[in-house]
């Protein structure tokens, strides 16, 4: 089985605080490659989930990029998400896995108290983090000792625990 995103779901009896027990958690299962592609996302998809997330995102504009319209051949907008809270698209699948997994704790309940936990250096922690607050979802991301400064301290201020862990992204997870 494995997640969409990069959150797990923990269980109660699984939620740890201190870095020394991560190895206690479940290993993360990845799709392979095959599965991966057996698992397109359709329009309906992307609907579904634009929907879910409209009242927690904002619209930001779209700028007509000459440079990639004239190399296309075609007429291509840009978005410019960096007009989201955290400043990055990130927050849209942060904020449509959480959704997603709200309507699966509401068949089991204490799911929903043991929150998320996701690995990152910076931009995902930081939208988990704050649409968790908004969602009432605890959230709990494992960030490498390089990630910035900067970012670590506004996942705490969102709400987040954060525990340190790991040189690179990689030892994190």
């Amino acid at each position: 089985m494995f997640f969409r995103s990069s959150i797990l779901r923990v269980t109660p009896a699984r939620h740890v605080t201190p870095a020394r027990h991560l190895s206690s958690l479940p290993p993360v299962r990845h799709p392979t490659p095959t599965e991966a592609l057996a698992l397109p996302v359709t329009f309906s998809d992307i609907s579904r989930a634009a929907i879910a997330i409209q009242g927690g995102i904002r619209h930001p504009p779209s700028r007509r990029s000459h440079y990639l319209s004239e190399l296309t051949g075609m007429h291509v907008y840009l978005k410019r998400e960096l007009n989201q809270f955290t400043g990055s698209f990130k927050e849209r699948g942060a904020r449509n896995t959480l959704i997603s997994l709200q309507r699966e704790w509401a068949q089991d309940p204490s799911a929903a108290r043991a929150g998320v936990i996701a690995a990152s250096a910076g931009n995902h922690a930081s939208a988990l983090a704050y649409h968790g607050g908004l969602l009432d979802v605890p959230v709990t991301v494992v960030m490498p000792t390089v990630a910035p400064f900067a970012k670590v301290n506004k996942c705490r201020e969102l709400g987040a625990r954060v525990i340190i862990h790991g040189e690179d992204i990689g030892e994190s997870k």
